[in-house]
C-alpha cells in the first residue's frame, strides 16, 4: 500500500493513469479532483527527485557525437522530412517510434533525422545516440543511456533525469526491442519516467511492430523500399551500368526492397560485366549468398545475422516458423484460414507473431461477400527460409493435398463465375479430414 502523502511511497508512473481511470473514470463532476490527484503526485515525485540527487547542475561530460547515416543512406525523404518536421517545430515533444522488419533501415533514418539541420539548430549537441541492442533488462538501459550522454553512474538515474530538464534534448534509443522484450514491464516504466521530462525528446528504433507502452507514442512504420529507390541505391555501389541490365528487375524483385539487402548484392556485383554469374549463384544459394559479413565502410554487416536477430526471437515460436515455412508454397500470400485448415488451430497465434516480427504485412482484395485478407511475406523473407528452415516432408504432404482439395473445389464454384478464393474457402469447413 502506498503511503502518498509522505512523498516517498509513491506509486509507479506507468500505473497513474491507472488508478485515476479506477478513482475518477469519466465522470465530469470529479475532473476537478482528478486534477487535484495528477498535480499532487507531480509535486510529490518533483520533490523527490529534488532530495535524490546530489549531484551538481551540470554533470554531462563530452561524449562522442551521433555519426550520420552512411553514404549510401537514400529512398527515405518522405520520412525524414516528416520526421525531422516534428522534432524541429512541435511545442510537445512527444516521442516517436519507428518500427519494421530486419534490414529496413530503421538505425540509419533516425541518424538521417537527427542530422537534419532544423534537428541540429534545435538540439544543437545534446543529441545522443542510445545503442540497446546489448541492453538485455530495463537496468542495463538506463546505464546505457547514462554513457551515451556523459552523466556520472554514480549519481543515479533519478538524478540524470533531473538534469535532463536543464536543455532540450534529443535522445536516439536503438534497438528498443532488445530490453523490451526481455522485460517489457520494468522498460516501459524507464519510457514513462523520459516521457515526463518536457525537454526530452525521444526517437526509438523496434524491430518488428508491437504496441510498445509507457508512453504516447507517434508511431511510424518503415515499409520497404520503392523499386526506383532500391534501383538507384543498387546501382550508385554496383556502378550505373547495371540500369540496363537485364537482370537488374529480376534481382531487385527478389531482395524485396531491403535495403541492407540490395546494398550487400550490390557490393558483390560492382566491378562485374553483368549480373548474370551473381544471379545463378542467388538460385542455387538463396540467401547464403549475402550471409558471409560484407564490409561496407561504416563497420561490419551480414544479411542473416540482422535476419537470425529476429528469428531468435521467443516470439518466433515453433508455429510461427512453421508458418513461414508453409508460405513459402504460398509466394503471392498465405490467409488465415488457408494456414488453419493446413496447421490447425496454431495458425492464428503463428500469424499473428510473425506480424508482430514484421516479416510480413496484411493484404487483401474486395470480392462479392467482402474483403478477403492474406499475409504477403517479402520474396527475401521467404528465400531466407528456404535457405535456412526448409519445410518438412511432412508439411509438405498437406500443403499438396490442401492444393489438389482447393483445385477441385475452384473448379466447380468457378463455373458459377462468381468464384474468388475466399468463396472457395467457404468449402474448406466441410472438409473434416485436413490439417492435423
Amino acid at each position: 500500500m502506498w503511503n502518498w502523502r509522505n512523498g516517498i511511497d509513491l506509486p509507479k508512473l506507468i500505473h497513474d493513469h491507472r488508478i485515476l481511470e479506477v478513482l475518477f473514470g469519466d465522470n465530469a463532476d470529479l475532473t476537478n479532483w482528478r486534477k487535484d490527484l495528477e498535480d499532487a503526485l507531480e509535486a510529490a515525485r518533483a520533490a523527490k527527485r529534488k532530495k535524490a540527487t546530489g549531484a551538481p547542475r551540470t554533470t554531462f561530460a563530452k561524449t562522442r557525437p551521433i555519426a550520420p547515416p552512411t553514404a549510401y543512406f537514400m529512398g527515405r525523404d518522405e520520412e525524414i522530412a516528416t520526421l525531422a518536421s516534428r522534432l524541429a517545430s512541435a511545442t510537445d515533444l512527444g516521442p516517436m517510434l519507428i518500427q519494421g522488419g530486419p534490414g529496413i533501415g530503421k538505425t540509419e533514418l533516425t541518424r538521417a533525422i537527427a542530422h537534419q539541420e532544423a534537428v541540429v539548430a534545435r538540439f544543437a549537441d545534446r543529441r545522443y545516440f542510445v545503442p540497446l541492442d546489448h541492453s538485455v533488462d530495463a537496468e542495463s538501459m538506463q546505464h546505457a543511456i547514462m554513457r551515451a550522454v556523459g552523466f556520472e553512474p554514480r549519481y543515479g538515474f533519478a538524478a540524470m533525469l533531473n538534469a535532463l530538464r536543464e536543455q532540450e534534448t534529443l535522445l536516439v534509443l536503438d534497438n528498443l526491442e532488445t530490453p523490451w522484450q526481455s522485460q517489457y514491464g520494468p522498460t516501459e516504466e524507464v519510457l514513462a519516467e523520459l516521457a515526463t521530462i518536457p525537454q526530452v525528446a525521444v526517437l526509438a528504433s523496434f524491430r518488428g511492430r508491437e504496441a510498445v507502452g509507457g508512453a504516447r507514442w507517434h508511431q511510424y512504420a518503415l515499409e520497404a523500399l520503392p523499386y526506383h529507390s532500391s534501383c538507384d541505391l543498387f546501382c550508385s555501389i554496383a556502378g550505373q551500368k547495371f540500369l540496363s541490365d537485364p537482370l537488374l528487375e529480376r534481382f531487385l524483385t527478389a531482395l524485396s526492397g531491403n535495403p541492407l539487402a540490395i546494398s550487400l548484392v550490390a557490393q558483390r556485383a560492382y566491378g562485374r560485366a553483368s549480373l548474370d554469374p551473381l544471379w545463378r549463384e542467388w538460385l542455387q544459394n538463396g540467401t547464403r549468398f549475402i550471409e558471409e559479413p560484407q564490409d561496407m565502410g561504416d563497420g561490419i554487416t551480414s544479411f542473416a545475422a540482422s535476419v537470425d536477430r529476429t528469428f531468435q526471437s521467443h516470439q518466433m515460436t515453433r508455429d510461427a516458423l512453421r508458418f513461414l515455412q508453409i508460405a513459402t508454397l504460398f509466394p503471392f500470400g498465405l490467409g488465415r484460414r488457408e494456414a488453419k485448415i493446413i496447421m490447425g488451430d496454431g495458425a492464428f497465434a503463428a500469424a499473428e507473431a510473425v506480424v508482430r516480427l514484421g516479416l510480413t504485412a496484411e493484404a487483401g482484395h474486395k470480392s462479392g461477400s467482402g474483403v478477403y485478407t492474406y499475409l504477403k511475406v517479402p520474396e527475401l523473407i521467404l528465400t531466407h527460409v528456404r535457405t535456412f528452415y526448409p519445410i518438412n516432408d511432412a508439411d509438405q504432404l498437406l500443403v499438396d493435398q490442401f492444393r489438389q482439395t482447393a483445385a477441385a473445389l475452384w473448379k466447380d464454384v468457378a463455373a458459377c463465375r462468381r468464384a474468388t478464393i475466399d468463396e472457395v474457402a467457404r468449402f474448406y469447413d466441410a472438409e473434416d479430414d485436413w490439417g492435423p
